[in-house]
This record gives C-alpha cells, structure tokens and sequence, in this order.
C-alpha cells in the first residue's frame, strides 16, 4: 500500500469517527462534547493540538523518503497486514467506544459530567478502548508507513495517550471511589487480559 493512501486513510477515518462522535452527541445531550478549551490549560490546548495535528504529520511524511532500514525489515507482508488491521481495527474501536459512551463523550476531562461509569460495550474489558484504539492505530499506522519522521513522531503520540490515560484514571478514582478501584480491578487498560 502506497504511504500517501495509508495516511490519508487514516487521517480521514480518524477525523470522520471524531466529528461523527462530537455530532451524536451534540443531538443526543444538547451540549459540545469538546470541553477542552473552556478549561483553557497549556497543557491541554497543547494536546489538543497536537491530537489533531497528528493525522496531518503523518500525510507530509509521505513526503520525505522511507529510511531504507525500515524498509529493510518492516516491508513484509504479515506486517502490512498486522498494520492494516491495526488501522482499521482502532477506527472500528475508537467509533465503537464513541457510541458506547453516549451522553458521555467528551473531548477533555470534565469531572461535572461524571454522573456514572459506563462498563458495557468495549468498557467491559477495557478502561480506556478509544485510547487503545488510538493506540492500535497509531502502530498500524507506522507498519503501514515505517518512515523516519513517524518513527520519532509515534513514541511521543504513544506517551501522550498513555499519560493522559493515567490523568483520567486520577480523576474517576476522585469521582468514583471505591467503584472506579472495583472497575480497575476487573479490566484492564489498553489490551484485554493483559496488564
């Protein structure tokens, strides 16, 4: 698969499942499910940014020429494949745990909409599956793509994802107490029956 195709792709789908998610819930609640702005921290604006910013670097990387040692060893077709259903598969994921959540989308930590946990759908094995999803494709990505500039770009991705995971998880333990423990105890954060 050509790399253009690939991020295209997976630029598209992620901001097509994002939008459709911020749509359904504006007619299911009435509200903009995107908070992170009226809170207003660097910090957050800086991930938000960098959220949607991410599936537009991952297009001009096609622009600059695959690292021939990559090529070396991830032009393989089981990878190719392990990466496309990655890809696709955190998409899947991501609009899966979108429509799971309903009224309780949001874009950003707001602990006033924080009314209950929701533990059916992908929330019955997983704590964070639109973080996992966003996981799965961003590694499918990068088997699809495995070019120098996304090399360096996806660990930082990875790292932001798995740090605000853990911000989360701060905040509905604060919320939630003893449910959100119980909840932790009996699934897993990213991968199911796995750590």
């Amino acid at each position: 698969m050509r790399p253009l195709v690939v991020a295209v792709v997976f630029a598209l789908g992620f901001y097509l499942v994002t939008l459709l998610g911020i749509i359904r819930t504006r007619k299911l609640t009435g509200r903009n499910p995107v908070i992170i702005f009226r809170t207003g921290t660097t910090e957050e604006i800086a991930a938000l940014v960098a959220f949607w910013s991410f599936p537009l670097a991952l297009i001009a990387s096609t622009l600059w020429p695959e690292a021939g040692l990559f090529r070396l060893f991830f032009d393989v077709t089981v990878l190719r494949l392990a990466g496309a259903i990655l890809l696709l598969g955190g998409l899947a994921l991501q609009y899966a745990s979108i429509v799971t959540l309903g009224h309780a989308f949001t874009i950003g930590l707001d602990p006033c909409q924080q009314k209950h946990l929701v533990r059916h759908g992908p929330y019955r094995y997983l704590r964070h599956p639109i973080y996992a999803a966003f996981l799965g494709y961003f590694i499918g990505a990068w088997l699809l793509q495995p070019n120098l500039f996304f090399s360096i770009a996806m660990p930082a991705a990875i790292t932001r994802v798995v740090a605000q995971a853990m911000k989360e998880e701060q905040l509905l333990l604060t919320t939630f107490g003893a449910e959100y423990r119980a909840y932790m105890a009996s699934t897993r954060r990213f991968i199911p029956w796995i750590g």
